[in-house]
């Protein structure tokens, strides 16, 4: 008796047999499997547009305060964040449906102003260039000058007429004194005895003495800067290094400042003025110890 010949597509093994049975019987049922969720996914699209309402001009867009339809996800992420537009309300909504108020683009619209258009790019929106560079810079608005004149009465009213200066002395070699003859062979009168203690009881004045570094013109101009500034107006008076000198100084030392203690004179200059305007103030070096 001979076989019937298999086909290649029918298994051989017994248990591949019965599998093969029950795809053959249940591919059907799977093509027609229920999928759960399916009208929740069809009423999803993400291409569905929302009435938003305009708070700028926009070109291409509209004016502000008109509505138009723009989709959620560019609402979302353009729009809100930039504050361009807002979000309508159900009575919003309610009121555009009951009073047929359109809701539409204009894409005719390009604004009150004629918009700079370039590339767009991160500092860019709708091709209107928004950085700081593209502004305008204010002028800068230049103080008023003073008057020579009114510079010579200032000076006078805030810079006082003797400006103080302390400094380091130098040591001073002190020359040992001579003894004297105190026998009683001289005779000593009541009087010479009485103006004895009093020269010795008497302050001795301070004599001119060196002193570590100096003060120079620089060091006036500080001082008369300082002076001058309690005060708006007279903090405009323009100043320099030069228009300070020390008169009563060697022409060789006026440069180096002094460079001993005691008194001195010193012209202080405003340019512009009619035969060199200046005033003159008293500069004191006082040693440091005797402060």
């Amino acid at each position: 008796m001979a076989f019937p010949i298999r086909t290649r597509s029918i298994p051989q093994c017994s248990a591949c047999l019965r599998n093969y049975a029950w795809t053959e019987t249940t591919s059907t049922s799977i093509s027609h499997q229920q999928v759960r969720g399916a009208k929740k996914l069809a009423s999803r699209n993400d291409t569905a547009t929302i009435p938003v309402r305009l708070r700028k001009d926009l070109p291409g867009y509209g004016k502000v305060g008109a509505y138009i339809p723009i989709s959620s996800g560019e609402m979302r992420n353009k729009f809100f964040p930039r504050r361009l537009a807002d979000y309508t309300t159900l009575q919003e909504r309610k009121a555009l449906r009951t009073r047929n108020i359109p809701v539409e683009r204009d894409y005719e619209f390009k604004g009150y102003t004629v918009p700079v258009l370039k590339k767009p790019t991160s500092k860019s929106i709708f091709g209107l260039d928004t950085s700081a560079a593209a502004r305008p810079a204010p002028r800068p608005v230049a103080p008023e000058k003073l008057s020579p004149e009114r510079s010579i009465e200032l000076l006078n009213i805030f810079v006082r007429p003797r400006l103080d200066f302390y400094r380091q002395p130098l040591p001073i070699e002190v020359e040992p004194e001579t003894p004297t003859d105190s026998s009683p062979e001289q005779g000593h009168s009541a009087a010479a005895d009485l103006l004895a203690v009093r020269a010795s009881s008497a302050k001795p004045k301070l004599a001119s003495q060196g002193i570590y570094g100096s003060v120079t013109p620089l060091d006036v101009l500080v001082a008369v800067r300082a002076a001058i500034a309690t005060n708006d107006e007279a903090a405009r008076i323009v100043l320099t290094e030069n228009d300070v000198e020390f008169v009563d100084l060697k022409e060789e030392d006026a440069g180096r400042g002094v460079k001993h203690t005691g008194d001195f004179t010193v012209a202080i200059r405003v340019r512009g003025t009619e035969g060199g305007g200046s005033i003159k103030r008293t500069v004191r070096v006082i040693p440091q110890e005797a402060v």
